[in-house]
This record gives C-alpha cells, sequence and structure tokens, in this order.
C-alpha cells in the first residue's frame, strides 16, 4: 500500500497536529469560499510521483518545528528555511535568537516583526533575499517564483493575515510553503503557530492573505525567496 503523502515527505503525523499553546485553545476556523484542506487527511489523492504529481522539498517534514513563543513566528519560519538550505539540522529557533540577537526587533516579545525587519535577518543566516510585496506582485508571479524555489529545493517563507485564512483571533503571521500540488493549484502551508494544523491553501487564497496592509508598517505583506550565497539551494527530487 502506497504512503500517504505527509509520511512521504517525512512528517510525523502525531507532531504536526494542532494543540494548545499560549492561551490554551485549539482554532482552525475554515475560510469562505473554498475550504483549506489539512495534510495527511484531505490528500489522499496527491502524489509525489507522475505526470502533475506534487512538486515538494524532498523530506522537509525532518526540518519542520513549531514556533517556540507567541511572536517568533518569523525567527520559526527562517530556522526551518535555512536549516533546509544550508542542510543543517542544527538551525533552530533558539539558535537564530541567540546568534542574531544584535539585529531583534526591541520589541519582538511583544510584537512580533515585519516583512522588512525580517529580511537583515535572513541575510545573517548566509542566505540571499528577494523580497516581494504582494501589492506589487500578482497571484501569477507568486506561484511562478514559489514553484521555481521548490524545484531547486528551497521553501518560501511567507507573510499574511491569518484572518483571511479563517483562522480567526490572529492576525500577521509567518509560515512556509514547502510544497505545491499542481491538480489543485494548492500550496501546503506549513503553520508553524502550534494551535493550527498544516493546511493545502489554493494560491488564490494565499496570496489574497498576503495582500493585506501590516498596521506596523503600513505596507502590504508577502514573501521572500531565498538562496544560499555561496551557492544553489538543493535541488527537488
Amino acid at each position: 500500500m502506497p504512503r500517504c503523502l505527509a509520511t512521504e515527505l517525512l512528517f510525523d503525523l502525531d507532531e504536526i497536529q494542532p494543540r494548545p499553546a499560549y492561551d490554551g485553545k485549539v482554532f482552525c476556523r475554515q475560510p469562505h469560499g473554498t475550504d483549506l484542506l489539512l495534510l495527511g487527511k484531505d490528500d489522499a489523492n496527491m502524489t509525489l510521483h507522475g505526470d502533475g504529481g506534487v512538486l515538494a522539498v524532498p523530506g522537509i517534514g525532518r526540518w519542520f518545528k513549531k514556533q517556540e513563543t507567541n511572536t517568533t513566528c518569523a525567527i520559526a519560519s527562517l530556522a526551518l528555511t535555512a536549516g533546509v538550505a544550508h542542510g543543517d539540522a542544527l538551525i533552530s529557533e533558539s539558535s537564530l535568537v541567540e546568534r542574531l540577537a544584535p539585529l531583534l526587533p526591541s520589541d519582538l516579545a511583544t510584537k512580533g516583526m515585519t516583512l522588512q525587519q525580517l529580511v537583515p535577518l535572513v541575510d545573517a543566516a548566509g542566505l540571499r533575499p528577494s523580497t516581494h510585496l504582494a501589492s506589487d506582485s500578482s497571484v501569477e508571479a507568486f506561484r511562478d517564483a514559489c514553484c521555481a524555489s521548490l524545484r531547486r529545493g528551497v521553501p518560501v517563507i511567507v507573510n499574511y493575515d491569518m484572518t483571511c485564512l479563517g483562522q480567526e483571533g490572529v492576525g500577521g503571521h509567518f509560515s512556509v510553503v514547502g510544497a505545491y500540488a499542481p491538480s489543485c493549484d494548492r500550496f501546503l502551508l506549513l503553520d508553524v503557530w502550534p494551535e493550527t494544523p498544516l493546511v493545502w491553501a489554493t494560491a488564490s487564497q494565499l496570496y489574497a492573505a498576503m495582500d493585506t496592509i501590516d498596521g506596523d508598517s503600513a505596507r502590504s505583506r508577502g514573501f521572500i525567496i531565498v538562496e544560499r550565497k555561496d551557492g544553489p539551494g538543493r535541488q527537488s527530487d
């Protein structure tokens, strides 16, 4: 019997289940319009093999960790992305916080950070960032850029408003795109927030959630494509 997609991507299905975290609640409100699909539950027909198969970072599940505090989603997303890009299992949220402490916003513990504040941290982590505001891009450009990065074996950092995905109670957030299913035009959103599951969101859903205004920067959210400074990223199988 073929293994499920989540297992093939080396996710621990017990570990990726949503669980109570900082405020003791679990939520996963479905968005208006098209529903999110849950990894390991609603994707039984998806496969990594054959024409139209899922484009994914090989074994990305082994790198995935939920964020450690309620304001460090950006750093958790960077840790996942840098770990994959460098092939370094020792890169973690806590190691980046210690290493990049002088670059962290002074109000990180209360406000998190903006897309613009994350960029120098990406650079300091040995990656070359290419930052794209959703307001200056399009869903087509986003899809093409993500797929190109996934083909290189490197995930994509996305900054979006969770409420636009139907997850009420949380606003601006960072997570990582780790796969794309062309058969249904959905991206696998590796959500680092402890209370939400990993889901497949349509390209238009995710783009709309990025095309929102960050109240701290007064600019739209968006996404960051990265590559190693010392060479190309890992190649996807």
